[in-house]
């Protein structure tokens, strides 16, 4: 697999950005995911070739040496994007029989850090479903532990959990079109699920 290249930041507000919608150089004002070092924007050819854009860390910023991002940074934040921009989510119900079942959502926010009372879950996405609350989990790195998916149980919450560590870009990014037909695809778990949510 070739080098991975970053093309989502945080811009001067902390908000997550694309690549394509940014300026040029520096003055895209981003910071890196990873490590908070500034990053600049490189659009369009290098050198006379013609390349994926991407951000890259500014030179000389001290931060950039512990940087923590990899391609399944982006994949993640990419995932994030496709959910809240699709509003659906397909889920294969059934082990002897499968089938798969389009979840629609009324909305969708990752706005979660405040969602659940007298809880330590912090879910990656909020969905409503038919007045139903749905918390998705997202599994790039590692998947949600017994802690999780017990207090989940417990507190009698909907959650789906989308299993996407076996994906691997196609190229030197991670595009929008692969993730949204890998989510298409990817395992899920209903942590547990009721009937009135799908």
């Amino acid at each position: 697999m070739k080098k991975s290249k970053m093309t989502r930041a945080y811009n001067d507000a902390d908000v997550v950005v694309n690549i394509e919608y940014v300026k040029n150089g520096s003055a895209c004002n981003c910071t890196c995911v990873g490590c908070g070092a500034k990053v600049i924007a490189k659009q369009g050819e290098l050198q006379g070739k013609k390349q994926a854009n991407h951000f890259s860390h500014k030179p000389g910023d001290p931060k950039a040496s512990s940087c923590t991002w990899s391609y399944k940074t982006d994949l993640y934040l990419i995932a994030k994007e496709v959910l809240l921009e699709t509003k659906c989510l397909p889920v294969t119900f059934g082990i002897n029989a499968p089938y798969v079942m389009n979840i629609k959502f009324d909305s969708i926010t990752d706005k979660a850090s405040s969602t659940i009372k007298e809880s330590t879950i912090r879910p990656d996405l909020v969905a409503i479903v038919s007045g139903e609350t749905i918390y998705i989990e997202i599994s790039v790195s590692s998947f949600c532990n017994q802690q999780k998916i017990a207090e989940y149980r417990h507190l009698e919450l909907n959650a789906i959990e989308v299993y996407l560590e076996e994906f691997r870009p196609e190229s030197d990014i991670v595009s929008y079109s692969e993730v949204e037909d890998y989510i298409s695809k990817a395992e899920k778990n209903g942590l547990i699920l009721s009937r009135q949510a799908i």
